[in-house]
């Protein structure tokens, strides 16, 4: 004996040490398996040609100085897309647009989740981040519901676009949720809660019909993002140490609507997308152990994996 002895105090911040250390190990290895699901971003416009999209590519869409040009000021009879032959489910999509026009309703988009429509051939359907004549910003639902889904205030477009310039548009596609960004102000945080709407499509530019208008696209560039957005029970537990751990396992189910942990147990909701920083906040639940708080973990979509981490000797 050294003399020293070990108060409940210091046994308590022992035993948060450890197991601070048992949760953000495996956290952070599961942060990095989340991100290698990632691609990393890919241009689709290679700046010389229209490989890779497909469209009315004789009169209507064009490559003028490595930029995309649809339409023209001389008059645009219908609605003509110019849609990329890959299909994407959930990803980042970053773009550049400029749009000018002298007459008629002087507007764009970019489509994305679409398809072509066969009558008629030059429509398409799908989830559309609009451009010019005042919808700039909105998120529509081009030839399926024909509805505006979400639209930001008009104060808060006119402060940020710059009509006639080039103008810098984000599209986050997430599962059920989509977020538009102009000029890196979001302008839509939508969540899709209709059964049955197309989580996959092709993406396309589009130049408006019945106006006298010019649009182009620069800069296209895309991150696709896993198509399963959140992982399985099995996929978390086997990168926690094997499905067979004996310091793992999935909760049991609710008993008569009431989830309690059992004595020593900690109980930690793993998520795939996460912010980490901020002032921490508790996210676990303790019974007969030290109280555990690690930074806020925030998720977008809605949905989390919650598994038991047994206390460490």
């Amino acid at each position: 004996m050294d003399g020293t002895t070990t108060g409940p105090s210091q046994s308590g911040e022992r035993f948060s040490l450890l197991l601070m250390e048992s949760i953000f190990t495996p956290l952070l290895l599961l942060l990095t398996l989340c991100r290698l699901g990632e691609a990393a971003p890919v241009s689709l416009f290679n700046g010389q040609n229209l490989e890779g999209w497909e469209g009315e590519t004789v009169s209507v869409w064009r490559v003028i100085d490595e930029v995309i040009v649809g339409g023209s000021l001389e008059g645009n009879p219908q609605n003509e897309f110019l849609a990329t032959k890959k299909k994407y489910r959930n990803f980042i999509l970053k773009l550049e647009y400029k749009l000018i026009g002298n007459e008629g309703f002087v507007n764009g988009g970019v489509q994305f989740r679409s398809v072509r429509i066969l009558n008629p051939p030059n429509e398409m359907s799908g989830y559309q981040a609009d451009i010019g004549a005042g919808y700039s910003g909105c998120l529509y639902d081009e030839s399926r519901r024909k509805t505006m889904l979400a639209k930001p205030e008009k104060e808060l477009v006119d402060a940020i676009e710059k009509p006639g310039e080039w103008n810098r548009y984000e599209i986050r596609a997430e599962e059920q949720r989509i977020q538009l960004f102009l000029n890196g102000t979001r302008t839509v945080d939508f969540t899709e809660r209709e059964a049955g709407m197309e989580m996959a499509g092709v993406i396309a530019l589009q130049i408006h019909g019945k106006c006298k208008a010019q649009v182009s696209f620069r800069n296209i560039v895309i991150e696709t993002l896993p198509d399963a957005m959140v992982p399985d029970a099995k996929w978390v537990l086997e990168r926690f140490g094997g499905a067979d751990s004996t310091r793992l396992s999935a909760p049991a189910p609710f008993q008569d609507g009431v989830f309690a942990p059992a004595t020593d147990e900690v109980i930690v909701s793993v998520r795939q997308s996460f912010t980490l920083g901020g002032a921490s906040s508790p996210t676990s639940l303790a019974n007969g152990s030290p109280h555990v708080s690690i930074p806020s973990i925030l998720l977008a979509p809605p949905s989390c994996i919650p598994f038991r981490v047994l206390p460490v000797d």
